[in-house]
């Protein structure tokens, strides 16, 4: 039934790792303003993901919470979001 039929392709993009520093976070925003970008991950124990919340939320794009529980960079590393009095247990 399809055969001689263009069929459109698709390529989905996402942004990952915002809030990881300011540089990942300025390649966003010029990835999205570019409209290179509809959807991102927002790295939440990142030590820039503060930064974001000036113009994240009004971009227009889809925002994804990207989980880390560690950093696999050993030149890299961020501590907990919640000090351990916040932690039950």
């Amino acid at each position: 039934a399809y055969a001689g039929r263009m069929r459109r392709k698709y390529l989905l993009t996402r942004a990952d790792d915002a809030g990881a520093s300011a540089r990942v976070n300025a390649a966003v925003r010029r990835a999205v303003e570019g409209g290179l970008v509809r959807n991102v991950s927002v790295l939440a124990c990142g030590p820039a993901v503060a930064e974001l919340a000036e113009w994240l939320p009004r971009a227009g794009v889809a925002i994804g919470l990207h989980v880390a529980l560690n950093s696999e960079w050993p030149a890299w590393r961020w501590g907990p979001v919640s000090g351990p009095g916040a932690v039950a247990g």
